[in-house]
């Protein structure tokens, strides 16, 4: 259930976008009043706008799949994602966007809730007869601080902006392959099941 504070809108492009899927509100959007406000916004317009990715702000829908903040900023529990999916089904369905990208491990499994899916991998993503090829990587605000990742403790944030950079660079080129070439936008991609 929603707490005391605002919901707070998906927001963007909803003609040929690229659709980001957050998993929560966190305290930067909340006090900023919309999503990717705040430091995290800082993060992911640097993100987009960096050599190699140039995704203008323009083409981007962004949403959540908790979009209301949760107390103490923690994370979703698994009724609370699965209550959320069809919305989140529907929502994207109706956007229909060329490229997804989920926004770390949550963001994930609210789309892909049958078998893990992994950082760094394209998926297809299908619901009510619309498909759009998919892909995880880390969420803008992994990198304001250091914690456990893969195992092992990243004491250099560099490193996940870094896997980031890779990440977005992968994601820009399947997006304007998609978009400036016409292909299909899940040719060659594994198909949920």
């Amino acid at each position: 259930m929603p707490t005391t504070e605002t919901r707070i809108p998906p927001n963007g492009s909803t003609t040929q976008s690229l659709t980001i899927v957050s998993d929560r509100i966190s305290g930067y959007e909340a006090t900023a009043g919309n999503l990717f406000g705040g430091v995290v916004g800082s993060v992911l317009s640097r993100i987009l706008g960096a050599p190699g990715v140039g995704i203008p702000m323009d083409s981007i829908y962004s949403t959540a799949v908790i979009p209301w903040r949760l107390s103490r900023d923690r994370n979703p529990r698994r009724g609370e994602i699965n209550g959320r999916r069809d919305s989140l089904a529907a929502e994207l369905t109706t956007v229909q966007p060329l490229v997804i990208v989920a926004l770390g491990d949550i963001s994930a499994y609210a789309l892909f809730a049958d078998r893990p899916f992994e950082q760094g991998e394209w998926r297809t993503w299908k619901a009510l007869g619309f498909s759009a090829p998919t892909f995880c990587t880390l969420h803008p605000r992994e990198a304001l601080w250091n914690h456990i990742d893969e195992g092992r403790f990243l004491a250099d944030p560099r490193t996940k902006k870094r896997r980031m950079w890779d990440d977005w660079r992968a994601i820009a080129d399947r997006y304007n392959n998609v978009r400036e070439r016409g292909t299909s936008p899940d040719d060659g991609l594994e198909e949920n099941r």
